[in-house]
């Protein structure tokens, strides 16, 4: 099962941080894109997670590029 994870930055103490997840890809860069609309300066960026056995292994990460 893969699930697609958006992350903002808001810097230290915080750094990334986990905001919401998606099942498709579509759905959380229409997230993704929704958080910097709402948040500019702040970095996000998409994890593609692969979830297997109740063990989660990141595959990609796409930064956000407005």
């Amino acid at each position: 099962m893969r699930v697609y994870t958006v992350q903002g930055n808001y810097g230290p103490p915080h750094g990334w941080e986990d905001l919401t997840s998606e099942d498709t890809k579509p759905e959380a860069m229409d997230r993704m894109r929704e958080y910097a609309a709402n948040e500019p300066g702040v970095p996000f960026r998409l994890l593609a997670e692969h979830i297997e056995n109740h063990k989660v292994r990141r595959t990609k990460r796409t930064d956000y590029k407005g």
